[in-house]
């Protein structure tokens, strides 16, 4: 039983000393990602609402509509990679972060605030080490007649 508790708090350890107790992340790029270049339908701000852990930050994302329509089935997927992603690298093989989330209905102008602790373990912090200490965050907007995908990057360390 012991056992056990030493490795649970070796790797919290481990994990704050790959990635350090640094200051709160700092964005260094918000970009507005389209699948449909044009689409307007949404707008999105991602903020970093500070340190929560050594392997951990909270954002939160404040969605939109603004269609002159009501929009339906509004669902967002936020998800976390390690490093800075290209404009065109929506895709990616390594994610250490993923959650999804149901909006439901946002009437036109309507505003919906989503926040989220991220949180990854020791393995995934080593990813994120080894890309500087740098994340990119991705926030993907999906409903009814619609979709976009808006980006910002931080600096964890």
């Amino acid at each position: 039983m012991w056992r056990g508790i030493i490795l649970t708090i070796g790797i919290v350890f481990g994990g704050a000393m790959l990635l350090g107790l640094g200051p709160s992340p700092m964005p260094t790029e918000a970009v507005s990602l389209t699948t449909d270049q044009g689409n307007d339908d949404f707008d999105a701000t991602i903020t970093a609402q500070g340190r929560c852990g050594p392997t951990c930050f909270d954002i939160a994302a404040v969605i939109i509509n603004q269609q002159p329509t009501q929009a339906t089935d509004v669902w967002v997927t936020a998800r976390v990679v390690p490093g800075y992603v290209k404009l065109t690298e929506t895709d990616t093989d390594t994610t250490v972060y993923q959650t999804e989330k149901q909006i439901g209905t946002l009437s036109p102008g309507e505003r919906r605030s989503v926040d989220q602790s991220i949180r990854w373990s020791a393995a995934d912090a080593l990813s994120v080490k080894n890309h500087g200490g740098r994340v990119t965050v991705f926030i993907e907007i999906h409903s009814t007649n619609a979709e976009m995908i808006f980006r910002e990057r931080y600096d964890l360390i």
